[in-house]
């Protein structure tokens, strides 16, 4: 009997010193930063997955593309090569050609002409251009406008101007026009109609002035005097308009004088 009451009081000591010595509740206070941290870690890897299958491009290259937003087109075209020059001619550089075909050289019209380097470093290359036949001098005038070198696909405006093996500008040809034949016609037609003018029988009157007879051999003279006259001044009208032009057999050496720095065509 004495023992089950010792028990007793020993196991209700022992509840009493359990509640006396406790262990504090310790309250965990969360840490925001490391929250935000992690949220940031789960949303990059959400765009990560979201980015997954399109193509060869890494993810981070996707997610850093996909931050910036703008409302241009997305269609990028390389920029034109405007404005760039061929570094092998300059302004004021002479270099020697050859024009392979003949040409035909006209006072009014142009005609197409090339002319290609046949050494150094623009070997191959071709000037196009155009020729025209000066009316003064009657030489041949040849101006280049383009040029394709002989390396590359690219083709280049440039101006420059021919000359002849010597240095003078243009190129002499040989010279064509009817002006003698229609000169030859002429020269006859105005000499018929004044020896026929000068056949006319005259006679002086009370006032010391010749008049013509009046006869019938006179008014036939004066008809074909009249007529040779008209005849030579229409000689003389197709002389201005006779047509001319100059012909240059090829292949023809020339030189060729840069006026301006080739620069490729837009």
């Amino acid at each position: 009997m004495f023992i089950p009451i010792l028990l007793i009081c020993f196991q209700a000591h022992a509840q009493v010193r359990s509640n006396l010595y406790t262990k504090p509740e310790v309250k965990v206070v969360p840490n925001i930063e490391e929250a935000k941290n992690k949220k940031k870690k789960i949303s990059q890897s959400a765009q990560y997955n979201s980015f997954a299958g399109r193509g060869n491009l890494d993810a981070e290259i996707l997610v850093a593309s996909s931050s910036y937003r703008s409302e241009d087109s997305q269609i990028v075209l390389p920029s034109t090569a405007k404005g760039i020059h061929l570094k092998g001619l300059r302004i004021g550089d002479v270099v020697n050609a050859e024009i392979p075909e003949s040409l035909f050289a006209f006072p009014d019209s142009k005609a197409p002409v090339r002319a290609k380097i046949k050494s150094g470093e623009l070997r191959g290359s071709i000037f196009l251009g155009e020729a025209s036949l000066e009316k003064n001098s009657k030489r041949i005038l040849i101006e280049f406008k383009k040029f394709h070198p002989g390396f590359g696909f690219d083709d280049y405006q440039v101006s420059a101007s021919v000359l002849d093996p010597k240095g003078i500008l243009g190129l002499e040809g040989q010279y064509v026009n009817q002006e003698s034949k229609f000169f030859a016609a002429e020269f006859f037609t105005s000499a018929a109609a004044g020896f026929a003018d000068a056949s006319i029988e005259r006679g002086q009157n009370v006032f010391g002035n010749y008049v013509d007879a009046p006869t019938v051999d006179t008014a036939s003279k004066k008809a074909l005097s009249s007529a040779m006259s008209k005849t030579a001044e229409k000689f003389s009208e197709k002389i201005k308009a006779s047509p001319e032009y100059s012909v240059l057999e090829g292949p023809v050496e020339i030189k060729i004088l840069i006026t301006e720095q080739p620069k490729i065509v837009e």
